[in-house]
């Protein structure tokens, strides 16, 4: 950028016109590695159509992150959310 200032970072969903198009988004084992998971859950539902599906989901379930959490932390900052905590 000139005057070796850094751009604005993009966002690559926003980029591609994805925002609004998709029928489901799949956050898969990582979810409660987010810091912010309020926005990435936000952002996830703005790539949604109406009617869209995210889905937040690890393959060894929430024992296993809450495991993992209690472990470290400062990398698993977060437990994943019931269905009722996101309903809130």
């Amino acid at each position: 950028a000139a005057g070796g200032e850094e751009p604005p970072p993009v966002d690559p969903a926003v980029a591609a016109g994805a925002i609004g198009t998709q029928d489901a988004v799949v956050i898969n084992a990582c979810f409660g590695n987010m810091f912010d998971q309020g926005a990435v859950l936000r952002h996830a539902i703005s790539l949604c159509k109406e009617g869209g599906r995210v889905v937040i989901s690890h393959p060894l379930g929430s024992d296993f992150v809450e495991q993992l959490r209690e472990k470290d932390p400062g990398l698993v900052p977060h437990p994943l959310p019931s269905r009722d905590a996101l309903d809130e």
